[in-house]
Parts: structure tokens; C-alpha cells; sequence
């Protein structure tokens, strides 16, 4: 019992040390001084997106601390600081992709820097959803060794590109709802209706893609393999998500024309219901599932 007591107060320590580092966390991500942000330039904008960074992080540090304890301290202490910089790389890297690749019209950055509270709000879901399959990922690897971290980053690429493609899906959506309008446009124009509905959908399908690490068991010795399965697996759980979302939203939400809502007239009820049903079914997904 005092052994078990040790190791959990080493994971409790790295993860507090690691938590206290957000300022310097935050500053990397943004290349500003955030008591300067937060303080004198009251910037709400880069609050929501630095609150996104930290669920973020605490997300991933769960899966840091799940699993079989080390073989002995030394061993428990430097894995939880190889899990704590390895979410912290992959905190940036998708803040990265998701700025440059997958929303390339749209400098979230910039737009967080001019107070965009609907751009923080895209930045803060993005992490977070990238957090939940990341930790789930970390989970069903198991890590023993430096060389399933590798399989790990392959995971999270596979996870951004299943990302990237739900995000070109609700492009597509968007586009067909108002052709005479960017998404990049709607969200400069500060539409925080449209950005609840888009990071609902985002985390819904991340939650529904690491739903898939509980359906498949994980194997060492074919690690590219089952990577492969559960990419496709995670691709069909977020298609059926999906599917089923667009078939619960007209009982939910009868005889409205959830675009015109959301995306002319930005009504953040309807935004804020409709993102809920896709977490919902993420969560039902998990539920069920993992």
C-alpha cells in the first residue's frame, strides 16, 4: 500500500509541475506575454483559448497516469516527464496543423490577438479534442519502452488526419448552406454561434474515434497493423456519429433552420444545442464503446 501511495504521489507531483508550467506553456503556443494578455489588454479571446490549452493538457496527463505503475520509482518518474513533453509537443504540433493545414484561410492567432472570441473558441476545442484521442491512444499502447512512444506520434497523425477530414466535411456543409460565404469569413466576423457548433461537432467526432481503442486490442508485435486498424475502425465511428447526429438533430430541434440560425443570424442557443448533440453522441459512443 505505501508503495502504491509513492507512485501516486510522483504522477500527482509531475503533473502539478507540469500544470504550473502552463504560463510558459501559453506563451510558446501564442509568442506573447500572457499577464500582459489577461491583465492589461483584458483579451477574452486568448482566455477561452488558454483555458482550451489546459483541459487540454489535463487530458492528456489522464492518460499519462493510467496503466500498470513502473517497475520502481526512478522508472515511474521519468516516464510521467516523457508523457508530460510529449503532450506538450503534440499540444503545439496540432495547434500548428490546425492553423496552417486544416483552417489555412484563417490565421487563428491573429484572430485571437484582435479578440476574436469565436477564434478562441475554435483554438480551445481543437486542443481538447485532440487531447481525448491522444489520451486515449496513450492507453490502449500501453508504453514499456521508447519504441511504442514512436507508435504513439504515428497515432496522433492518423488522429490529425481524421481531424482534417471532418473539418473538410463541415466546410463542404457550410459551403452548400451559404455559397456566397466563407467559413474563414463567418468566424472573422466574430460568429460565436457557428463556433460552438463547430467544436461540438470537433470533440463529438474525437470522442467517437477514441471510442475505437476500446474495441481493439492492442498488440506489440504488430504495431503498424493494428494502427491501421484502428484508423479505419476510428473513420467508421466517426462517420456513424456523424450520421447518427444529423438524424437526433431534426427531433431535437423541430422545424428549425438550423443554418440560417446559426450561420445568418448567430443564434448561440441554437449553435450551443446542436453542438451538444454531437457530444452527446460522443460520449455515447465512449460510453458504449470504451
Amino acid at each position: 500500500m505505501n508503495q502504491v501511495l509513492l507512485y501516486y504521489s510522483i504522477d500527482f507531483l509531475i503533473i502539478l509541475i507540469i500544470v504550473a508550467g502552463l504560463r510558459w506553456f501559453a506563451n510558446l503556443l501564442a509568442h506573447v506575454d500572457l499577464h500582459q494578455i489577461l491583465t492589461e489588454e483584458d483579451n477574452a479571446a486568448h482566455g477561452i483559448a488558454l483555458a482550451g490549452a489546459l483541459i487540454g493538457l489535463a487530458i492528456m496527463l489522464m492518460g499519462a497516469s493510467s496503466g500498470e505503475i513502473a517497475e520502481n520509482p526512478q522508472e515511474e518518474f521519468t516516464w510521467m516527464l516523457v508523457y508530460g513533453g510529449l503532450g506538450i509537443l503534440l499540444m503545439w504540433l496540432t495547434r500548428q496543423f490546425f492553423d496552417h493545414l486544416a483552417l489555412r484561410h484563417l490565421s487563428i492567432k491573429e484572430q485571437i490577438k484582435q479578440q476574436n472570441c469565436a477564434a478562441g473558441l475554435l483554438d480551445a476545442g481543437n486542443m481538447i479534442a485532440s487531447a481525448i484521442i491522444v489520451r486515449a491512444m496513450m492507453i490502449w499502447v500501453e508504453v514499456d519502452d521508447s519504441f511504442d512512444i514512436l507508435w504513439i506520434l504515428f497515432g496522433f497523425i492518423a488522429s490529425q488526419v481524421l481531424l482534417y477530414l471532418s473539418t473538410l466535411y463541415r466546410l463542404w456543409l457550410f459551403k452548400r448552406a451559404q455559397p456566397d460565404l466563407q467559413f474563414h469569413q463567418a468566424i472573422e466576423q466574430g460568429n460565436m454561434a457557428l463556433a460552438l457548433r463547430f467544436i461540438g461537432y470537433r470533440i463529438g467526432i474525437a470522442l467517437a474515434i477514441s471510442a475505437s481503442s476500446g474495441l481493439l486490442e492492442y498488440h506489440a508485435d504488430i504495431p503498424l497493423t493494428m494502427l491501421m486498424y484502428w484508423s479505419v475502425l476510428g473513420l467508421g465511428l466517426a462517420v456513424l456519429a456523424s450520421l447518427l447526429s444529423l438524424l437526433l438533430r431534426p427531433v431535437l430541434l423541430p422545424k428549425v433552420n438550423v443554418s440560417t440560425e446559426v450561420i445568418e443570424k448567430n443564434n448561440v442557443a441554437i449553435g450551443s444545442l446542436e453542438a451538444a448533440i454531437y457530444l452527446s453522441m460522443g460520449l455515447i459512443f465512449v460510453g458504449l464503446l470504451a
